[in-house]
């Protein structure tokens, strides 16, 4: 039988960051940015909340989905 050599990548590969800790921080050395600030509370504010409009939107009764694609550490 022969042998299936595919295009694609593997999806399970694992996969590791370049991580340097400043000031007890994880901070990616690749995107040059923080994984995630040390208020999380303001983070959450400032990525999700205020530039989705999402404590109007709840007030309103909206149907609302949300997802997150991040690339951090998951804390949110």
């Amino acid at each position: 039988m022969p042998i299936h050599h595919s295009v694609f990548k593997n999806p399970f590969e694992v996969k590791t960051q370049n991580v340097a800790w400043i000031d007890d921080m994880p901070h990616s050395i690749t995107y040059d940015d923080l994984f995630f600030q040390e208020d999380a509370i303001a983070e959450i504010k400032n990525i999700f909340i205020e530039p989705n409009k999402l404590e109007k939107r709840f007030t309103d009764d909206s149907k609302i989905t949300i997802g997150d694609l991040g690339f951090g550490f998951g804390l949110n």
